[in-house]
């Protein structure tokens, strides 16, 4: 839009700072991806998360990698982990997030959904990304090329 030199133009808008968060990790075997959507970045909210995964895989032992966000390093985090002896977080380097493998996936998410949209309400946006992983859910082998595992 041009205004007028000197001239600033105010654009309404119904912004009210909602946010949400999304968590996810790849099987890297399957390329499913597994995700929730939470409110905060925080560790209880990445605890959900954690048993929503094991509930998944009951038996099997899982190693996910985090990079060092503290909801990934909270106390309550680390009591879940003594708690499941089949789980183990490992940590990666500071800012290195081409070694996160999820981060390709986010990547596409944000080209897919979040850049290209203007969304009216925040639950728009929420369908919007769980459609995203519906749809990747059911096309594991094109999951598994961006994880680049395939």
């Amino acid at each position: 839009m041009w205004v007028r030199k000197g001239t600033q133009y105010h654009i309404p808008t119904d912004d009210d700072h909602e946010t949400f968060w999304a968590y996810g990790v790849s099987n890297s075997f399957t390329g499913k991806i597994h995700y929730r959507i939470e409110p905060t970045l925080c560790g209880e909210g990445f605890v959900r998360f954690l048993k929503q995964v094991r509930r998944h895989y009951p038996q099997a032992k899982i190693v996910m990698v985090v990079d060092r966000a503290s909801a990934h390093r909270a106390k309550i985090v680390q009591d879940y982990l003594e708690l499941d002896s089949n789980m183990r977080l490992y940590d990666l380097p500071s800012y290195s997030p081409k070694l996160n493998r999820i981060e390709r996936v986010w990547k596409w998410l944000r080209r897919r959904v979040t850049h290209i949209h203007l969304f009216d309400s925040i639950p728009e946006m929420k369908e919007a990304v769980r459609n995203f992983f519906r749809y990747i859910n059911r096309v594991p082998k094109k999951v598994l090329r961006c994880l680049a595992v395939a």
